[in-house]
């Protein structure tokens, strides 16, 4: 028993490694055909004869022509390598020309890759064809594993034929993709992912020379593998599609199909090749839900030349682990008169990219001697502007800025405000920073004017973990700028570090001589319009310059009728050598922080910084109101009465 038992191991061993090794032999594949209960059905018919994996039918078929290739019908899915033929992949040698459809007319079958396949399911030497009529292709996510196409050699698609996208088909020079007819599944249905050899608009990846071929009626259908530009100085891949001439055609953006009145089936990616298209074609998001722009490529913008968003609304992002950058592009030295992104009427731009992944706009500045804020004279040898970043109408427009979105170098020698953002309207900002922008007038990262029909103050907010840092005015507010009156800012976090308020030499108001490092809110100048609003309920003012020597941290100034309302609660902090800089009018009333909730950052043993102008009198003045008996300890030299010692 033990003897008959370990024969029979020995002999099924053997057989295994003769079956392995002898793929094209006859007696073996007739002996797997009695042994392997999975290959005993026949599996494809080629002029009438049965095979039973598609390797013999292929083999035994006749060369065929270009023109007219041997037509072999598939009878059954294919998925693992006994149908194959015990082999990894089909070599189509020169010469030899195959057509490979479901032997049921008007069916579909499949050929898949099984687990351990280390080779292309098709490989179709120079001279040869394959072509795919109601037959789909599954290889793997690795150029080309599903068809290999060398140089010379052609596959034809036709009838409901495709690749699976998330696999490929990779073309050597000189070999080409035909497609005979209109492909099956709808004009909109991907067909295939093409893996060219090099990239470029001269590259052609279909082609229309063989049997007919309909280029223009199929060619969107095509996906192409992106193309890794890190040696060109990108950080993420560009990316290409097929025009209606066959040639490779470079992309800037997408968007989904959102509404059944565009054409494409909801849910269908287009393809744009410049990004103020994409965002032309976004007709379909509202205020609280724009319309999804995803960018797929670095921007060079022109110096005469800005992004419109009027009458959209649009949330800008990238693929996730992407970056790329939308940048002025010209010579050094050159100007532009223009913002990158204007939002004009009834426009919304969300700007933000997922976890991983960044989204910048790039003024095109270059640096010498530090970055914008540092100390001395910093010089740009790069692109200057007439404008902000982002500029946001007043009729009304509203930007969001989220988290992986950063507006960054820009250098406004203009005396215009607002380095980073210049806003007139709606501002939200989750997220994301303003950074390394200077501007020759006030608020060198954003700059708040009101939006006021009517006297009414626009809201605007500042969250999350955003960060308004390095940025440099020539007059007042180095990181942020409240307009003259009728402007209302909450921040519930975030920071504004890092920024200076230069001045300028002989300035005859706060206005211009270099007051708020930080930030700078000036009072309303007359008594029949709205004051400005800073409630700041969370976040960070901390390490920011000013060269007057005059509020580092924030001025809130009442040189005027009536003084801006600025107020501090919860996890409201303002140190790091920054102070709280308050001003008094010509009648002596002086400006106050409201206490709106128990400060939870500040204690007695790290006090805000209270510092009054010099004008008489600078002790025994109110400055504190609100929550006063349970906070006074937090900020420096205050009474339980919240007057300064």
């Amino acid at each position: 028993m033990k003897e008959k038992t370990g024969g029979t191991i020995f002999f099924s061993a053997f057989l295994f490694v003769f079956m392995f090794f002898s793929c094209q032999n006859p007696m073996v594949n007739y002996l797997l055909r009695e042994s392997v209960p999975e290959i005993q059905a026949p599996l494809a018919v080629w002029n009438g004869r049965w095979f039973y994996t598609l390797r013999e039918a292929v083999d035994a078929a006749d060369d065929g022509t270009a023109s007219s290739p041997s037509v072999i019908s598939i009878m059954r899915n294919i998925g693992d390598y006994f149908s194959m033929g015990w082999c990894n992949g089909i070599a189509l040698g020169p010469g030899k020309h195959i057509l490979l459809v479901p032997n049921t007319p008007g069916s579909s079958v499949s050929i898949s890759r099984w687990p351990g396949n280390a080779e292309a399911l098709f490989t179709v030497a120079s001279g040869a064809t394959l072509a795919l009529d109601g037959v789909s292709v599954r290889g793997a996510s690795m150029p080309g594993r599903a068809v290999y196409v060398t140089g010379g050699g052609n596959f034809l698609l036709k009838g409901g034929a495709s690749v699976a996208v998330d696999n490929d088909v990779y073309l050597e020079s000189g070999a080409y993709i035909t497609v005979e007819g209109t492909l099956g599944g709808g004009p909109f249905a991907p067909i295939a992912r093409l893996t060219p050899p090099s990239y470029g608009a001269t590259v052609q990846v279909l082609d229309d020379t063989v049997l007919g071929a309909d280029i223009a009626a199929n060619h969107a259908r095509f996906d192409v593998t992106p193309e890794d530009m890190t040696v060109s100085g990108w950080y993420s891949p560009r990316h290409w599609r097929v025009d209606s001439a066959g040639y490779l055609v470079p992309v800037a953006a997408k968007r989904v199909v959102s509404s059944a009145g565009e054409g494409p089936p909801v849910g269908t990616a287009v393809y744009y090749p410049t990004l103020q298209s994409a965002i032309a074609a976004a007709l379909y998001g509202s205020y609280y839900a724009p319309e999804t722009v995803t960018l797929l490529a670095n921007v060079d913008l022109p110096l005469a030349e800005e992004i419109d968003v009027d009458m959209r609304s649009v949330s800008l992002t990238v693929e996730a682990g992407s970056k790329y950058v939308i940048k002025r592009d010209g010579p050094s030295g050159g100007n532009s008169p223009w913002s990158v992104f204007d939002i004009g009427p009834s426009g919304v731009l969300e700007l933000g990219a997922p976890a991983g992944s960044a989204l910048i706009v790039d003024g095109g500045a270059v640096w010498s001697g530090g970055t914008p804020a540092a100390a001395g004279v910093v010089s740009n040898t790069g692109i200057t502007s007439d404008s902000a970043l982002v500029y946001v109408d007043s009729t009304p427009g509203l930007f969001r800025l989220k988290s992986g979105a950063v507006l960054q170098n820009n250098d406004r020698i203009t005396a215009g405000n607002g380095g980073g953002v210049e806003c007139v309207g709606g501002f939200e900002m989750s997220g994301g920073s303003v950074t390394f922008n200077r501007t020759a007038g006030s608020g060198g990262g954003i700059y708040f004017y009101t939006n006021a029909p009517g006297g009414a103050a626009m809201e605007r907010t500042i969250s999350g973990e955003s960060g308004i840092s390095g940025n440099s005015a020539g007059l007042s507010g180095g990181g942020l700028m409240f307009g003259t009156y009728g402007v209302k800012l909450t921040m519930q976090g975030g920071y504004i570090s890092g920024n200076r308020a230069r001045g300028l030499p002989g300035g005859v108001s706060p206005l211009c001589n270099g007051y708020g490092g930080g930030v700078f809110i000036p009072s309303a100048s007359s008594s029949s319009i709205p004051v400005n609003v800073f409630d700041m309920r969370g976040g960070e003012i901390s390490g920011n310059y000013s060269d007057s020597g005059t509020g580092s941290g924030i001025v809130v100034d009442k040189m005027w009728f009536l003084g801006p309302e600025f107020s501090m609660g919860g996890g409201a902090y303002i140190g790091g050598g920054n102070d709280i800089y308050l001003s008094h009018n010509s009648g002596y009333d002086r400006a106050l922080i409201t206490v709106s909730a128990n400060l939870t950052r500040h204690s007695s043993a790290a006090p805000a910084l209270i510092r009054l102008d010099s004008m008489p009198p600078v002790t025994g003045v109110q400055v504190l109101g609100g929550l006063v008996s349970s906070n006074y300890m937090k900020f420096t030299g205050v009474n339980p009465a919240g007057v300064l010692w």
